[in-house]
Order: C-alpha cells, then structure tokens, then sequence
C-alpha cells in the first residue's frame, strides 16, 4: 500500500491486494483521496483470486470506503493469470459502478496501456459525497 500526500490532494496506489479491513482505516486517517489506481484484474475465479486480487465490485467498494474522487482501474489487459476475459474486469466495473446512484460513483478513468491523463486537483467546492450511505448494490 503506497500514497501520496500534497498540499491538498492524496493518491492511493494499492497495488496487488484483495478486500481487507485496511480501507476503512485509510479512511479513518485519511478523510479522503484525489485519486485511487486500483486493481480489477486477475478475478475469476473469485474462489481463488479474492484474497490476492481486488475484483471489479470490491474496487468500487473501495473507491466509496476510502472516499476517493477518481479511480483509475489497472492491471486489466495486461496478463492472462485467472479465468476472466481480457475487457471482462473493465466491462463489469463499468457496470457495478452504473448501479450505483450518481453521488456515490467515483469518476472513472478507463486508460489503456500506455495512456496517461491529467487530473485536476480538488478544491473546497467539490461536492464529493461518497461516504458510508453508499453501499454496494445488492
């Protein structure tokens, strides 16, 4: 688990993990992140890769546990480790966060490999409401 902090903006950067009582603690210090590189990628099947690797609903979970404005997704399209099809992570994270009502959905930046993007940093009129009223559709 990797961050960086700036004046006003922080970035998490998770790495390889799975879903694990830590980002309710990232919440608890840090109110809340600019942006969060998540992993989607390897995930099927579940069974297996659900203690090593985030799958596309649990990294929407934690974009909303840990409050973060923008998530971008990574290690999707990269290598064939698990049984899921090569856009299947992108594509369900797509949908899970469409179910999710507009306040509670982290801006999503899909990048292939290769591409980069700018962000703009927050500022105080940023309504940014995730929170623990956003819960994951059932």
């Amino acid at each position: 688990m990797q961050y960086s902090e700036g004046a006003r903006d922080t970035v998490y950067f998770a790495g390889d993990t799975g879903w694990g009582r830590m980002y309710a603690e990232l919440h608890a210090h840090w109110n809340r992140f600019t942006l969060a590189l998540l992993p989607i990628a390897s995930f099927r099947p579940r069974r297996y890769m659900a203690r090593k690797h985030l799958g596309p609903d649990d990294a929407v979970r934690v974009a909303i546990a840990t409050r973060s404005a923008t998530m971008i997704p990574m290690h999707w399209r990269t290598f064939e480790l698990g049984d899921d099809g090569e856009t299947e992570a992108v594509d369900t994270l797509r949908s899970v966060v469409s179910k999710h009502p507009a306040r509670c959905r982290p801006h999503l930046v899909i990048l292939r490999n290769g591409e980069s993007t700018s962000l703009s940093p927050l500022d105080d009129s940023d309504s940014l409401t995730l929170s623990t009223i956003c819960r994951q559709p059932r």
